[in-house]
């Protein structure tokens, strides 16, 4: 398992969806969630807010400690 923290450095709330688990939730401002993934596997992240859409692909490995910081 590795660890992947979102914090949410923008002005509004955000939704955080990860494929392929199909997870979902919203990030309030100014606050951070961690997720335990399973190692070894790439996750599609979408970032969503009121004004924009972007998503990113990373990959967790076992023992992983991430953070990324929306901004």
């Amino acid at each position: 398992m590795g660890n992947l923290c979102i914090e949410n450095k923008l002005d509004t709330d955000v939704t955080i969806t990860f494929k392929p688990i199909h997870d979902q939730y919203t990030l309030k401002k100014d606050y951070m969630k961690c997720s335990q993934l399973d190692g070894n596997k790439p996750y599609t992240i979408t970032i969503t807010s009121p004004t924009h859409e972007n998503d990113t692909t990373i990959m967790i490995l076992p023992c992983d400690n991430k953070l990324l910081i929306v901004k």
